[in-house]
């Protein structure tokens, strides 16, 4: 169960807390996340995350921000997966002020002691940090998680995907990157050349650079594979920033009415976007990208039959 405040849930003698914007919950913050609450479990206690939203990032920068990694509705549910004897979202908007003493004061009105779980570049509060140690409050700092010699974090996560590598977004999240959006009508070209996509538009979260990828499409409560495309189409001078999916594996329901909720997963970047001189041109390409991406798909869920078997 998500909390929007702490004074939802009881006293403790001794609490281990996780405090953190957790943007993407990536692998270094379920490493964190996991090592606070089976301590707390080994030793009979209880355990706290503790975020909140938007991001400061978010907050501060407004239009300069480039996105975040996770809705908020997805980021919940990751949250609350972990089974954490509490989580606590609140507005980030109440507590931008606090100091370092004023959230180590609300964490000791639930707990008698504090045990707080961070990484090397934790900074909790406003201004400067006061230090604030003593009988009541423990850290345990963690080391950085290299990955192919990158910090594990959201910021490195971030320039990944803005840079087209997905494959490296997605080995840190420790798992594929989405985009949770809803469908909008489209201009039906790539219908009249026996192509045709489900369109969503970019949300507040990343999108990943222009181009090709192979990918799913999860819609109806159903996974589909797709080549995946995104851009401004510059072939049928397009000036917005769209999102399109065209699924390569048989799709019951037809046309898809606009407001559909969808997910696009991506999980390998094909293609550059290129600018075609003709729609005939451009449909010799778009067979192309979409053998590609049947080739990949093949080999993907043979990859998961091996594995069940």
């Amino acid at each position: 169960m998500i909390h929007k405040h702490l004074s939802e849930f009881e006293h403790s003698p001794k609490l281990h807390v996780v405090i953190g914007s957790f943007d993407g919950v990536h692998f270094a913050h379920q490493q964190l996340i996991n090592k606070a609450i089976n301590t707390a479990k080994q030793n009979n206690e209880k355990s706290l995350i503790f975020s909140f939203s938007p991001l400061p990032k978010e907050y501060f920068l407004k239009e300069q921000f480039k996105g975040t990694l996770l809705a908020i509705e997805q980021k919940r549910e990751i949250l609350e997966q972990f089974g954490a004897d509490y989580t606590v979202i609140v507005d980030f908007e109440s507590i931008k002020n606090y100091t370092e003493k004023q959230f180590i004061d609300i964490l000791l009105s639930k707990a008698d002691q504090l045990v707080i779980y961070a990484g090397k570049d934790f900074r909790i509060g406003a201004k400067d940090k006061e230090s604030y140690l003593g009988t009541q409050v423990e850290y345990v700092v963690l080391d950085d998680i290299l990955i192919e010699n990158k910090a594990c974090r959201s910021s490195t996560i971030r320039e990944l995907i803005l840079k087209g590598d997905i494959l490296l977004a997605n080995t840190m999240l420790n798992r594929e990157y989405s985009i949770h959006s809803h469908t909008v009508p489209g201009n039906k070209i790539g219908r009249s050349i026996n192509f045709p996509t489900i369109n969503v538009l970019p949300t507040k979260q990343i999108t990943p650079k222009s181009g090709v990828y192979f990918g799913e499409i999860k819609i109806y409560h159903h996974i589909y594979p797709a080549a995946i495309y995104v851009g401004t189409r510059p072939t049928v001078h397009g000036e917005e920033l769209r999102i399109e999916s065209h699924i390569i594996a048989d799709f019951p329901h037809g046309d898809v009415p606009p407001n559909t909720p969808a997910e696009v997963i991506f999980i390998k970047r094909t293609f550059d976007e290129k600018s075609f001189k003709s729609l005939e041109e451009l449909k010799e390409m778009l067979y192309n990208y979409k053998s590609i991406s049947s080739g990949l798909a093949t080999e993907r869920y043979q990859n998961k039959m091996d594995r069940l078997s």
